[in-house]
């Protein structure tokens, strides 16, 4: 079983709502605590501080994905455009989490486009990547824990390129060990799929 049944329960026990997300990727338990009808945190428990998962977007404004749209795509299956999330009014935010709804517990993933900024212990919570194609993507990337090298990065991290249907691919996508997620430019009711590849594919 995924879950580690006896820990599940004395977090849930304790007020708390956990995933355990596991895989051949390492095992990560992120929690955060049980609200209760008035919003407020049921018993006064803190929120477990194990580390939550961190998903890495590009910060280059040519990528599909990005972090003013990755929240709606993962969370409700809805992709728009940097552009159109703009003229809705979205910004930036500094501190950007998505949560996940899994067999009735909270999975919260933290989202950061600035891995220059992260430290060197972080980049052991990184579950996935999302790729823009240009190697130079991953120029302030630590692969200290990796062997220095991208391709052992790719073998422990979950790797994305999205890409519209009928371009053409960069070639480094082809060689490195990533999944392809392929958006439709007019049937946004297709995003929902591409949102449950992504989740079933970090599960595996």
């Amino acid at each position: 079983d995924r879950y580690n049944v006896e820990a599940k329960d004395a977090y849930k026990a304790a007020g708390i709502d956990a995933v355990l997300l596991s895989a051949d990727k390492g095992s990560l338990l992120t929690a955060e605590p049980s609200k209760d009808a008035s919003g407020g945190k049921a018993g006064g428990h803190e929120e477990a501080k194990l580390g939550i998962p961190i998903i890495i977007v590009p910060a280059g404004k040519t990528s599909l994905i990005n972090a003013l749209n990755v929240k709606e795509l993962l969370e409700q299956g809805i992709f728009k455009t940097r552009e159109q999330r703009v003229a809705d009014g979205a910004r930036r935010e500094e501190k950007l989490t998505i949560t996940h709804l899994e067999d009735g517990y909270n999975g919260r993933y933290k989202v950061v486009d600035s891995p220059q900024q992260m430290r060197r212990e972080d980049w052991q919570r990184v579950v996935a990547v999302f790729v823009q194609g240009p190697e130079w993507q991953f120029k302030d990337f630590d692969l200290s824990s990796y062997g220095g090298k991208l391709v052992n990065f790719f073998g422990k991290v979950s790797a994305f390129f999205v890409e519209y249907e009928k371009t053409t691919r960069p070639a480094s996508i082809e060689q490195w060990n990533v999944k392809v997620l392929t958006l439709h430019k007019e049937k946004r009711h297709m995003d929902e799929k591409i949102m449950n590849v992504f989740w079933d594919t970090l599960r595996q």
